[in-house]
Formats: structure tokens, sequence, C-alpha cells
């Protein structure tokens, strides 16, 4: 009976034992960036979720059925999180633009976010990624 409750136990502590990641876009640039995703970013998150305050901070609107959002030089916006590592299956968004002064990329399925994610993220500390706008 010990063991048993012994081995309950190791599978416990490793399966809770899982890394999580986040997904950011950074704007390294001197002028604002505007991000539009389908769907909304506050719409992943419960309505009793304390980041659903920080996101609204960025809104700026909607057009149709996307979320706008703003982020000024320097700023730092978290588009998703999730345990483990990011998976095609994991994204939750569907169409993401980046529209810049300079540039503007559309990524508009979750094969192109995934490559997105996956080719020119940097990855951070604690399985952080960053999609930089900028530098």
């Amino acid at each position: 009976m010990k063991q048993l409750l012994l081995l309950f136990l190791l599978s416990f502590i490793v399966s809770g034992c899982e890394p999580s990641y986040r997904i950011y876009v950074c704007n390294n640039t001197s002028s604002d960036v505007y991000i539009k995703t389908h769907p909304e970013i506050e719409s992943l998150y419960s309505t009793s979720n304390s980041y659903i305050d920080a996101i609204r901070r960025y809104k700026v609107g909607q057009a149709g059925k996307y979320g706008v959002y703003r982020l000024g030089s320097n700023d730092t916006l978290m588009l998703d999180g999730n345990i483990g590592s990011p998976t095609i299956k994991e994204i939750p968004f569907d169409y993401i633009s980046l529209i810049s002064n300079n540039d503007t990329v559309i990524l508009d399925n979750k094969v192109e976010i995934f490559k997105q994610i996956k080719g020119t993220v940097k990855k951070g500390r604690s399985g952080n990624y960053y999609i930089n706008v900028g530098k």
C-alpha cells in the first residue's frame, strides 16, 4: 500500500512539473506598433483573470471580428501562454498582423503563426518566446 501511495505521489509530482511558455510581441521601434488578432486576446482568458485588465489597456478597438491593440515604443504584450512548448495545435489564433511604420507582417493561419514563433522568435528564459518588431 505504501509503495502504491509513493508511486501515485511521484507520478503527480513529475506530471505537475511540466514547464510553461509564454509568447510576447515586443515593440523595439521608436513609434507605435499595431497588432490585429483573431480571436481577440482577452477572449482567451476567463473574465476573472487579472490579466484581462492589462490586455484592455493595450486595446484600441475592433476591426470586424479582429481585436486591435497598440504597443508603444519599447513596450511588450503577452499574446498567449500554456504548459509545455508551443505547437501548431495549441496556437489559439488563426490571424495575427503586426503593423509598424515601415512594415506589415500578416500571418493568416496557424501554420504561418507557428513558423513565425519557431523561426524568428528569440527564446528567452523560462520558455518565453518573443516576436520582435524592429531591431
